[in-house]
């Protein structure tokens, strides 16, 4: 686990004399929240012994992202991920799960969603793609990649992980070959971005659905945690040419290894990228390619806003409840949108301005046509 010290976050931040006490302190409740719960779950005996050894009880969202902001008010959204044998017994484990998040004081999500329930490995691993994906299979496909952390079977959730980048990556004999300079692993980029896309037309298909229900809120989610698991999962695509000195790299590509062995290392390599949080990889990025302008700075503080407003129980309640008709003249909606606008413009100019050189290239080539 990444020290504070050691936090591309906090580096960033650092460097521009920043202060971001709410990041800090939503990061440092994350940290906390997930020891307490992996305490819980370890005296609880819920997920002991030899049949739970392809079990892993994996969380999402903000609570994985060490950003939690929400706590007592907001879902800790989970899932049980089976890697073997379904057994009847497995809706029991979900149901004192359920309980356990609950007795600790958090809200669980609704179970007719892709949380709060089982996720079994063979359709993660098997349906990419096609009529068979459907659009919970994506979402936990691509959470698990892009936002998840384990308090119980690491080693399970490991295994799916490596199982699942296998097909990305096997799969794709353009990139696998390493004939093309940048290295971009564009069946993994397709589902990213295919995934993003989803998550906007999702937003509004629930608005429809939910009558209106959280609108706000869930708007303003979008246009901040939700676009940066894109980022994530676009730098981890180009991030072979980002980090392309990474000794990890230069042993995988060398051309001694056959294809297989080539495939096994990338592999590994991407396992370790997706590993870190969202919020430390991009700044870990904007760092590693000297990104130290204005727009580094708007960046992480209009994140900094966005953290500090969900912090306040009472924004994050009138959010929630706020009808969409009135989002135009709410003050709070407002200077949240105009936040959100300070984002925007900042990753326009990260990802796409000529003086981001290789990021705004690579973005360009990879990421928009």
């Amino acid at each position: 686990m990444t020290e504070q010290r050691d936090n591309p976050v906090f580096l960033l931040a650092k460097h521009h004399g920043l202060r971001i006490d709410a990041i800090e302190t939503a990061w440092s409740a994350a940290l906390r929240v997930k020891r307490e719960l992996r305490e819980s779950i370890g005296e609880s005996e819920i997920l002991t012994g030899d049949k739970d050894s392809d079990r892993s009880f994996v969380v999402f969202g903000s609570l994985a992202r060490n950003e939690f902001t929400g706590e007592g008010r907001s879902d800790v959204d989970w899932t049980l991920l089976v890697d073997g044998l379904a057994m009847i017994q497995d809706i029991d484990l979900v149901h004192e799960l359920t309980h356990l998040v609950e007795e600790a004081g958090h809200k669980t999500p609704n179970k007719t969603g892709p949380f709060g329930n089982l996720a079994f490995s063979h359709d993660l691993i098997h349906q990419i793609g096609g009529s068979d994906d459907t659009n919970a299979n994506t979402t936990q496909r691509l959470l698990l990649l892009l936002e998840s952390a384990s308090l119980y079977g690491d080693s399970v959730r490991s295994r799916v992980i490596r199982n699942i980048l296998s097909r990305y990556v096997l799969e794709d004999e353009s990139f696998l070959n390493g004939k093309h300079a940048e290295h971009v692993p564009r069946f993994l980029l397709n589902d990213v971005a295919r995934y993003w896309r989803t998550m906007t037309v999702d937003f509004q298909t629930k608005k429809r659905e939910r009558e209106n229900k959280g609108f706000a809120l869930r708007n303003v989610k979008l246009r901040f945690s939700r676009k940066l698991l894109y980022l994530a999962g676009l730098i981890t695509c180009l991030s072979f040419s980002i980090w392309r000195d990474d000794e990890d790299l230069r042993t995988a590509w060398d051309e001694r290894h056959s294809a297989r062995e080539r495939g096994i290392r990338l592999v590994s390599y991407l396992e370790k990228v997706i590993n870190t949080p969202p919020l430390e990889l991009v700044s870990k990025a904007f760092l590693r390619l000297k990104l130290e302008g204005e727009a580094t700075r708007r960046f992480l503080s209009s994140y900094e806003g966005f953290v500090r407003l969900l912090s306040d129980s009472v924004n994050r309640d009138r959010l929630e409840n706020l009808a969409p008709e009135r989002m135009a003249s709410d003050s709070l909606y407002q200077e949240a949108r105009k936040l959100s606008h300070e984002f925007q413009s900042a990753i326009g100019e990260l990802f796409l301005r000529p003086e981001s050189g290789m990021l705004s290239d690579l973005t360009i080539k990879y990421g928009v046509f």
